[in-house]
């Protein structure tokens, strides 16, 4: 994520700027840009550059600094292209923004997805609009909550927005982020089912999981990996990964099992905590 300056030199809490009145608060986000964020990342671009990480993927969410595409898009105009977006489309949802428009707009900017669902809650949302700060775990009081994927958008919402990632040339990981008490159990159909397939790699090698197992040629749900991982004795883990490529898809790799097989799944992600940042650096192996 990008970060979030404080308001002023004299201030100590993060203060993120959703309005444009009173007008003070253009005067903050100027010093937050110019004296904050600009200069972190400068210097953090001359880091990258001097120890050959080639992509920054900055994740667009709530309570940051970067948090949609216009943001997203200046701090890559200033800093150049080794910054793009981490896209996870749930958080571009409860702003109110479209994810698809913004994988169109992003196009090659587009570093790296999460494939994470937010559930709408519209009566709630009436009255309270999506500006929500309750509880997360009060799932029915909330104007929107994440949910498993498929729970908050159907199928056919997921297959256009894998199909406009191909269009503008994405083609490495899809990161599936189902979360806590938001996740629902395991079912049998699956919002993905067509939009994405278990194939061949470029390379012509068949992609096989962290622990060297075969998924099917066809994976017919994405809860049905999860219960497939039960099954074999892989870890039992929320977090999923698959590749998007040409006529195939990567489906293997558990968070866990990453950074020990990073390389047989073509593409290696390391993560590092720098000034409560989590920067996530994608390096193509």
């Amino acid at each position: 994520m990008s970060g979030l300056p404080a308001g002023g030199p004299d201030d100590k809490t993060p203060n993120w700027i959703v309005s444009s009145w009173p007008p003070e608060t253009q005067t903050i986000l100027e010093w937050q840009w110019t004296e904050k964020l600009l200069p972190y990342w400068r210097d953090l671009a001359r880091h990258c550059g001097e120890n050959g990480v080639e992509r920054l993927a900055v994740e667009l969410h709530g309570n940051q600094l970067v948090y949609n595409v216009p943001s997203l898009l200046r701090l890559r105009g200033e800093i150049g292209p080794l910054v793009g977006a981490n896209l996870d489309p749930s958080h571009l949802m409860w702003m109110g923004a479209d994810p698809l428009a913004a994988v169109d707009a992003l196009g090659p900017a587009i570093h790296h997805v999460h494939a994470k669902d937010t559930f709408l809650n519209k009566p709630k949302q009436a009255t309270t609009s999506l500006l929500e700060n309750g509880p997360l775990a009060e799932v029915s009081a909330r104007s929107w909550s994440y949910i498993t994927l498929g729970y908050g958008h159907d199928e056919s919402w997921w297959r256009e927005f894998c199909y406009r990632l191909r269009m503008v040339g994405y083609d490495s990981w899809l990161f599936d982020r189902a979360r806590g008490c938001h996740a629902l159990p395991p079912r049998r159909c699956t919002p993905l089912c067509c939009a994405v397939e278990c194939g061949r790699s470029r390379r012509g090698e068949r992609l096989r999981s962290a622990a060297n197992l075969n998924y099917p040629a066809c994976c017919r749900a994405i809860d049905g990996m999860h219960s497939c991982r039960q099954s074999t004795g892989l870890p039992n883990r929320n977090d999923r990964f698959w590749r998007i490529s040409e006529g195939a898809t990567l489906l293997a790799c558990p968070s866990s099992s990453i950074s020990r097989h990073g390389a047989n799944a073509g593409r290696l992600l390391v993560m590092r905590q720098t000034d409560h940042q989590a920067i996530s650096f994608l390096a193509c192996l």
